[in-house]
């Protein structure tokens, strides 16, 4: 064994325990199939269009596009803090099929993700207006 890399794995394992003060997984964003996007105009949250979105997973095939939105509304106790969302994308390793998306917290573009890039900042308020393009 190697000393050195296991005292290093049990460090950043002892580490990541530390690193989330709280965790709460995030449903019922509503949907809307759309067209390739071509410019940075957010459709309106209400936009009849949009619809509850079921289940954990978007399956939609190759080269579709979509619209997700929620109005993230977060405890108290973490308020004044630094917080950040986490996408996962089901897939291990880049390949054709696998999803990206481009997060706006509050109508401003903050970060391009895919399964190498999962997780933005939102900020430390309580409340935020979610868009991902899909």
């Amino acid at each position: 064994m190697d000393f050195l890399k296991d005292k290093i794995r049990v460090t950043l394992e002892n580490l990541n325990r530390h690193l989330r003060l709280w965790e709460q997984e995030i449903d019922g964003f509503s949907y809307m199939e759309t067209p390739y996007k071509t410019d940075n105009v957010l459709p309106c949250a209400d936009d009849p269009r949009f619809t509850v979105f079921e289940g954990k997973e978007w399956r939609l095939g190759g080269d579709r596009h979509a619209w997700f939105y929620k109005h993230v509304v977060l405890p108290e106790e973490v308020v004044g803090q630094q917080t950040r969302m986490e996408i996962f994308t089901g897939t291990r390793g880049w390949n054709v099929r696998n999803p990206q998306f481009i997060a706006y917290v509050d109508g401003k573009m903050v970060q391009g993700l895919d399964v190498n890039h999962t997780t933005f900042l939102l900020g430390n308020k309580r409340e935020y207006d979610l868009y991902l393009y899909a």
